[in-house]
């Protein structure tokens, strides 16, 4: 017997430390400085993540101390909402990766801005974290960060240009290995001694970055500049490429330029001309004038020259549309953006360390057409697919129009508020409950106007409030929106069906007699003799007119 349970033990040990736990993703937000007023960028990042699809996360802020002004996500991770409440100090922010990413990658980056002094911890809540099938959870630990305001030096404007070689020499293709601009990624922990242009710097790199690669870096305070070369270490790869230099800055008489502003509109667009995200604008401020480029690269070399000038220090936005230099669409993938700068004493300054990610992303089109007299008319989506719910605002210029009635269409709910229609709008909700997500042609609603007066139009305008697919992560679906017009009823259209006809003077004439179910006209398309009463003598003269009787071509 005690042989038995000896066994049993046994095999409960073997079993047990044969089974090992997935590692966890590691969600982490960095310890950063600030000037007093100023401002500092944050990236939340995602380290060792498997097949990232989607994702909400909070973070935590003193609003005393910081305020939230902005976030921004990257060709990894798009950011689809964010909503900071600075009052409070809590920031939301939702994204996702169609396609699926695996590694060390920045979910969002959050610019703070100093509103106070002291510091304040940086706390995150992942409100949910799960890869491409949207449904399956990530596992996470977080990591918390701060921000400190102010300090013994106020920080310099330090600017770092570099990229890394592989362990053979190679350069490193892979966009997540090249360095990012790192302006916000390098501060002034101290001084280390007596002179002036002596400083530690904390200089954060990508985590893809492996021992033996080598980084190559330039940095300048605008009057100084140093150049380093550094082999990383095992031990720097394992602190989560955090590393810290003593450099000495040296004068270089005149310093060489650098960008002052440099943003990218969209990170990631759709070229496919349905009017969403369709091209991007990069927008570049230079320290000073300079004969400047910008160009898109991708492995292979220049695939389009986007703008170049002699001498420039700050041009206008520019625009890429996703074109080559023959005008034909690129096709789907990441492309380098590289900037060049030469004041003509330095060498040439580049920057090509940010991309833009060419992808085909389909956009829903949510419509309503054009109308005219008493008419029901639907509010259709199309080309969508897995459709949940929608939010939907119509807007129309009560003078000349008003929303009757509003009915379902192809969604198991619709809400509807006709509490303001007299105001000129109506707000329709309609989701899917125990049916599937609806997909191809879908009709939201069927909306039923009535003419308030005549010979006049009004535009019938659609914002979207909400529009979501049917899984349990409600993810946002791209959309344009197409209005229609309104057209005011014709004088002598009295039933309301857009066009005069010997249909409407019977029907006048039947008004007129009190006749059930003719009831409802409109009082300004009836008077068609124009003697200010409605009676049987307009139902007369609507019917010469329609028949072209001498003298009765005019409807007044």
């Amino acid at each position: 017997m005690t042989q038995i349970i000896i066994l049993f033990l046994v095999m409960i040990t073997m079993i047990s430390s044969g089974s090992t736990a997935s590692a966890a993703t590691v969600v982490s937000i960095g310890d950063l400085t600030c000037d007093d007023g100023g401002t500092v960028t944050a990236e939340i990042m995602l380290s060792d993540v498997q097949n990232y699809g989607t994702g909400a996360i909070n973070i935590t802020y003193n609003p005393s101390v910081v305020h939230v002004t902005g976030v921004a996500g990257n060709s990894n991770s798009t950011v689809t909402a964010h909503n900071e409440d600075n009052a409070a100090g809590i920031t939301s922010i939702a994204a996702w990766n169609t396609g699926g990413v695996s590694g060390d990658i920045v979910f969002a980056s959050v610019t703070f801005e100093a509103v106070g002094t002291g510091s304040t911890p940086l706390g995150i809540d992942v409100v949910k974290l799960r890869d491409t099938s949207m449904t399956t959870p990530i596992p996470v630990t977080v990591d918390n960060g701060s921000i400190t305001i102010g300090g013994t030096e106020p920080q310099l404007p330090f600017l770092i240009n570099g990229y890394v070689n592989d362990s053979n020499g190679d350069p490193c293709n892979d966009p997540a290995v090249r360095t990012t601009n790192m302006n916000t990624s390098v501060s002034r922990d101290a001084k280390n001694s007596s002179a002036s242009n002596y400083y530690r710097l904390t200089l954060s790199v990508p985590g893809d970055v492996t021992s033996g690669d080598v980084l190559h870096f330039n940095v300048t305070d605008g009057t100084s500049t140093n150049t380093t070369d550094h082999t990383i270490t095992t031990d720097e790869v394992n602190a989560g490429g955090l590393f810290d230099f003593d450099l000495t800055l040296e004068s270089t008489g005149d310093p060489a330029p650098y960008l002052v502003t440099y943003t990218i509109s969209n990170t990631t667009i759709s070229p496919n001309g349905d009017g969403v995200e369709d091209d991007t604008e990069i927008d570049v401020e230079f320290s000073e004038s300079v004969s400047a480029a910008i160009k898109i690269e991708n492995a292979s070399g220049v695939v389009r020259i986007v703008y170049t000038s002699p001498s420039v220090t700050d041009p206008n936005p520019k625009t890429w549309d996703g074109t080559d230099g023959s005008s034909d669409l690129v096709a789907d993938g990441t492309y380098h953006v590289n900037i060049t700068m030469d004041d003509g004493v330095n060498p040439l300054v580049y920057d090509n360390t940010t991309s833009i990610l060419v992808a085909n992303i389909s956009a829903a089109i949510i419509s309503i057409g054009n109308a005219s007299g008493n008419v029901t008319i639907p509010i259709t989506i199309e080309d969508s697919t897995n459709v949940g719910a929608v939010d939907i605002t119509l807007a129309y210029n009560a003078s000349a129009v008003s929303v009757t009635n509003v009915t379902g269409g192809d969604f198991d709910v619709i809400i509807t508020n006709l509490e303001y229609v007299h105001e000129g709008w109506v707000r329709i909700g309609a989701f899917q409950t125990n049916n599937l997500g609806l997909n191809g042609a879908i009709i939201a609603a069927n909306v039923t106007f009535r003419s308030n007066s005549t010979n006049g139009t009004s535009s019938l305008n659609l914002s979207v409030t909400t529009f979501k697919d049917a899984t349990n992560d409600t993810n946002p679906i791209p959309y344009i929106v197409q209005n229609g017009t309104y057209i005011t009823a014709l004088n002598g259209d009295v039933n309301g069906d857009g066009v005069v006809d010997i249909a409407d003077a019977m029907y006048l004439a039947k008004h007129v007699l009190g006749k059930s179910g003719f009831e409802e006209t409109l009082v300004g398309a009836a008077d068609v003799n124009g003697d200010g009463v409605v009676d049987i003598a307009d139902a007369m003269y609507l019917a010469k007119h329609v028949l072209g009787k001498s003298g009765f071509e005019e409807l007044r």
